[in-house]
């Protein structure tokens, strides 16, 4: 991850791109799977699809607070593994779960 991280940024940021375009332009995107996948319009069906925006991934990778984010189940893993045994140390969570990356997003989106 090191090695290509401007790179991946880069991705992300495109790819939250798409969705804010997605949502704002939702037959305009559909015209675009259509053409992009050489499916009919009626095979296409964006309602019901959930995809979670930047702002609701931030939240999941930096909320300690929200008992929803990755880091609290992360340590709520962690506790339970540890009392079983599961696991004979405590990891670095911060070091499994980068938030960098999203606050890199968020700097400069």
């Amino acid at each position: 991850m090191a090695k290509h991280r401007t790179v991946f940024i880069a991705l992300l940021r495109s790819w939250f791109s798409g969705l804010r375009y997605i949502r704002g332009h939702p037959e305009e995107a559909k015209q675009v799977i259509v053409t992009a996948t050489e499916q009919t319009p009626e095979e296409i069906n964006l309602d019901g699809i959930v995809i979670f925006s930047f702002e609701d991934n931030y939240r999941v990778f930096t909320d300690r607070t929200d008992k929803r984010s990755l880091i609290a189940g992360a340590e709520l893993n962690v506790e339970f593994m540890l009392e079983r045994g599961d696991l004979n140390r405590r990891p670095a969570i911060p070091l499994i779960l980068d938030s960098s990356i999203a606050d890199a997003l968020k700097t400069k989106k």
